[in-house]
């Protein structure tokens, strides 16, 4: 029912409609040999031929950094900047040399879109919030809820009116999970096991569940 880390993550890699892009790898001396070799591996496939790595950020004075992103990064093109690290130290601190670069948002020297893992916005606790919005950054979430959605909003006035109360994420889910299997349970009987990939045209609340 929930997505795997790894799963999550490769869905962090979607080729663009524009092919002048430049591709950048970023991880840190301490990160996990299987997350470089996935993000290696997705990001060529989805961008042969295009990505430059690099892993050596953090201990580097601005000067020299300034410097080193010139080699790596371009001007009349969107940078895609894909970090292969969960280690908040690292992220903040590689978020806070791009804005040094970049630091008028409107006008910035540098195109660029940092793409990151769904442990930043769940577990990162002291990295500058507005860097985010600044870099456009992407991430990638197990569950999207659409408060415009005229569903959530039925639910939403239900809930309140039952449990006097706000529903959380877990409610969500946990009405999601149920309707997914009651549905496969009435359209198939007691084997809905076997006809699962059969629900992906059913609509739930906040996710679409893949057999």
């Amino acid at each position: 029912i929930y997505p795997s880390k790894e799963s999550l993550d490769k869905n962090l890699f979607h080729k663009t409609t524009d092919d002048l892009v430049n591709v950048v790898l970023i991880y840190s001396a301490n990160t996990d040999t299987a997350m470089q070799r996935l993000y290696r591996e997705e990001i060529k496939k989805t961008f042969p031929g295009k990505c430059i790595e690099y892993n050596n950020v953090m201990g580097m004075n601005r000067e020299k950094w300034r410097a080193t992103l010139s080699t790596i990064l371009k001007r009349d093109m969107d940078n895609l900047l894909f970090v292969a690290s969960n280690e908040e130290a690292f992220v903040s601190d590689l978020l806070d040399r791009l804005i040094i670069v970049n630091p008028n948002k409107n006008k910035p020297q540098y195109p660029i879109s940092i793409y990151g893992t769904s442990s930043w916005r769940k577990n990162f606790k002291n990295v500058n919030i507005t860097n985010y919005y600044a870099l456009n950054m992407h991430v990638t979430q197990a569950f999207f809820i659409d408060y415009n959605d005229e569903d959530v909003k039925a639910f939403i006035k239900k809930y309140r009116e039952t449990y006097n109360n706000e529903p959380s994420q877990y409610a969500f889910q946990g009405y999601d999970i149920t309707y997914y299997f009651m549905t496969a349970l009435k359209r198939y009987g007691s084997d809905f096991i076997h006809c699962l990939p059969n629900m992906m045209n059913v609509k739930y609340l906040q996710s679409k569940y893949k057999a």
